[in-house]
């Protein structure tokens, strides 16, 4: 029996992720911005509600591989936030996840579990209601499990800057995508990677940022993951209209490879000087 099954007896048949260090630093790094975004906003007298969601939410709980103990994940923390949110969505496509969610957050009025497709859930259910004259805003977290099956769009992160309430942290997932689609020759990535790819990055412009056709026209790969890093970043600026967007932090396993990169965006200037100093605490540690 794992150790959590003892400490949450009712998630004994929960479906829970296991997770490495780097995703514990995540959690914090996310509970930390999470209690300055509402310190900040309860000072407005205009801010009528801050609301808190979550995109992929999961069970709400994790096991670490570290210590093997429960980890709380982001819904659960984001329940702890003080100055507390007003208003909590938790979405999911995983229906066990769901009801894991259901277990653990249920009982709390803020919160609201809404199950499906994260794309159809936030056009549909969430973004009408933070509206710029509504006078509420939102953090918004993005952490897609991969690019495959029901993914995050692109058009999903543009209506948030459109927005112009919410701010976003985006999990760009470096090892999947390189796995799957940034191959050493491009022709050797499946045509479906290659598409979902593209679908999450809104355009096909990476092609050519990172690949050029050799002497018989193979496309060979001539970029990095820091190319593709500044290349997301600068898109979060120019296209999907965020004004201020740091340098992602690097997510990487106890090997030092690199797993993913963390990102942040924001339309308020003091949002990034809090970034920042969370982030350079926090890549020290990786």
């Amino acid at each position: 029996m794992r150790e959590m099954d003892n400490q949450y007896p009712e998630l004994a048949n929960a479906k829970l992720d296991e997770i490495g260090i780097w995703s514990e630093i995540k959690i914090a790094i996310l509970r930390e911005y999470a209690c300055a975004f509402t310190r900040i906003l309860k000072t407005k007298a205009w801010c009528r509600g801050c609301c808190y969601v979550d995109a992929f939410a999961g069970a709400g709980m994790h096991f670490s591989k570290t210590t093997r103990e429960m980890v709380p994940g982001s819904p659960l923390n984001a329940l702890l936030v003080e100055p507390r949110f007003d208003r909590i969505v938790l979405i999911d496509i995983d229906a066990e996840k769901v009801e894991s969610l259901k277990t653990l957050c249920g009982n709390d009025k803020r919160v609201e579990i809404l199950p499906g497709d994260c794309n159809e859930v936030l056009y549909d259910k969430v973004a009408p209601s933070l509206t710029y004259s509504s006078y509420w805003r939102g953090l918004c977290v993005l952490d897609p499990y991969g690019i495959h099956g029901k993914p995050l769009r692109w058009q999903t992160i543009k209506h948030l800057a459109d927005l112009r309430t919410v701010d976003i942290f985006i999990n760009f997932p470096l090892m999947d995508i390189n796995r799957n689609t940034l191959r050493k020759d491009l022709a050797n990535a499946d045509d479906a990677d290659v598409a979902a790819f593209s679908e999450f990055c809104g355009t096909e412009d990476w092609k050519d940022l990172m690949y050029q056709p050799d002497l018989f026209g193979e496309m060979g790969k001539i970029g990095n993951n820091r190319t593709i890093a500044e290349w997301f970043r600068n898109r979060l600026e120019t296209v999907a209209g965020f004004k201020f967007v740091p340098e992602p932090i690097l997510m990487q396993n106890s090997k030092g490879g690199p797993l993913y990169f963390l990102y942040f965006a924001s339309h308020q200037s003091v949002a990034q000087k809090v970034v920042l100093d969370i982030f350079k605490k926090y890549r020290k540690m990786m």
